[in-house]
């Protein structure tokens, strides 16, 4: 089994998505700018919903040590869709959005039915309502509930680009934050956690 544990710097994150960033500020190719991937020792994912009814954010942060620092970093940002994009049908099969909490996020590959996208495997704390079978995909027109991207290409370059996403991704150890907003659809939030 494996143990987790709470994060500050997953805490600070979750901080940031309950701000929400505003997202004409942030660019889908943020991580271009970015060097030194080698130097990052943490990554997380967060996907909001900020508006019932509209698409939702995929956020990547990492975290960088600076001598005895913790510094956090925007890796990037993509407008994604899940299900019907309202958070108060969380629950509802094949037609609203992925259910809030915890999610681990597998290498491409590691589902041989979707060899090219990313397989959500739930925290034993996330409540899936009896769903199953979620992934991240590209922006197709049906929509039952996975995350898919606009840029999916743009979003696996991303990834690819940093040496500490590729690791988690080979050990399933991703997180993927799902948060909905309380009083603005439904939904709710989890605590961050490593694996």
């Amino acid at each position: 089994m494996r143990e987790k544990n709470v994060s500050i710097a997953a805490a600070l994150i979750l901080i940031i998505s309950l701000i929400l960033i505003p997202t004409d500020a942030i660019s889908s190719n943020t991580s271009a700018t970015l060097n030194e991937s080698s130097d990052f020792i943490d990554a997380w994912l967060i996907f909001t919903i900020p508006t019932p009814g509209k698409n939702g954010y995929l956020t990547l942060f990492l975290v960088k040590r600076e001598g005895s620092v913790l510094r956090m970093v925007l890796g990037g940002q993509w407008e994604a869709r899940s299900g019907d994009n309202y958070p108060a049908n969380e629950s509802i099969k094949d037609v609203g959005p992925i259910p809030h909490g915890i999610w681990w996020v597998w290498q491409r590959g590691a589902k041989s039915d979707h060899p090219n996208w990313y397989y959500l495997e739930p925290d034993p704390t996330t409540n899936t309502y009896g769903r199953s079978g979620f992934y991240i995909h590209p922006y197709y027109q049906e929509f039952k509930g996975c995350i898919a991207v606009i840029n999916f290409d743009n979003f696996v370059a991303t990834l690819q680009t940093y040496q500490i996403v590729q690791d988690k991704l080979n050990t399933h150890s991703l997180q993927l934050n799902v948060y909905y907003r309380r009083g603005r659809g439904g939904g709710g939030g989890g605590p961050c956690r490593l694996k």
